[in-house]
């Protein structure tokens, strides 16, 4: 699959497994690839789309994939995902399979959550989530927008609606390039999108992953 690895120091996968996410800077062919598919996708704003969101969200904050789009992405996506340079423990557990993929524009979110959890789906509830960000180069912390993990204690049979953060709480700043994995089969992982303060590009492409077990 890889003639050659791209990453000379791979994610912390420590930091994966303990906490449920990790971020790292996209290697420059994979970026490459996608960022001309970002550049070209046709945004809109869904009709159904309440309009008191909360934060700062662009006037058409969904984007359309095109199919043959779609098929660059996943595959990028996929070789990115299972180079072992970049994920060597979990290279050897499995391979990391694309499923649904989406990408927006802005920033709201319901407040803390776990997308797996039986029953109380939300987001993206593959046995991995990956998110790509691109927009602005350089974030700027006033913006907000900023990707917030952290563990919650399990308890009272792992509550569905019970989703409140033990300190500390991390954070991944969504500038441009900046990628960030997460793991959903973590029961502890919580995490939500910090509203923007400002109208500020915060594009995201995000995609479910599915781990074929070796």
């Amino acid at each position: 699959m890889h003639s050659c690895h791209r990453y000379m120091t791979p994610l912390d996968e420590n930091e994966l497994f303990e906490w449920g996410a990790t971020a790292w800077r996209m290697d420059i062919a994979t970026y490459r690839v996608i960022r001309p598919i970002v550049d070209r996708i046709r945004w809109h704003r869904p009709a159904d789309m309440p309009k008191d969101f909360s934060g700062h969200i662009h006037s058409e904050p969904v984007g359309t994939i095109e199919d043959e789009d779609r098929r660059v992405l996943m595959h990028a996506f996929a070789e990115m995902l299972n180079d072992p340079s970049l994920v060597p423990g979990v290279s050897q557990m499995g391979t990391l399979h694309p499923g649904d993929l989406e990408i927006q524009n802005g920033a709201y979110d319901p407040g803390w959550h776990h997308d797996g959890l039986a029953g109380k789906r939300k987001g993206h509830s593959g046995d991995f989530f990956v998110i790509a960000y691109f927009g602005e180069s350089l974030w700027q912390d006033a913006w907000g927008g900023q990707f917030e993990y952290a563990k919650r204690t399990l308890c009272n049979g792992w509550s569905c609606g019970e989703f409140e953060p033990t300190k500390p709480i991390r954070r991944i700043a969504p500038q441009e390039r900046t990628v960030m994995l997460g793991w959903n089969q973590n029961p502890r992982l919580i995490h939500r999108a910090v509203p923007l303060n400002e109208n500020r590009n915060r594009m995201t492409l995000i995609a479910s992953l599915h781990l074929k077990r070796r």
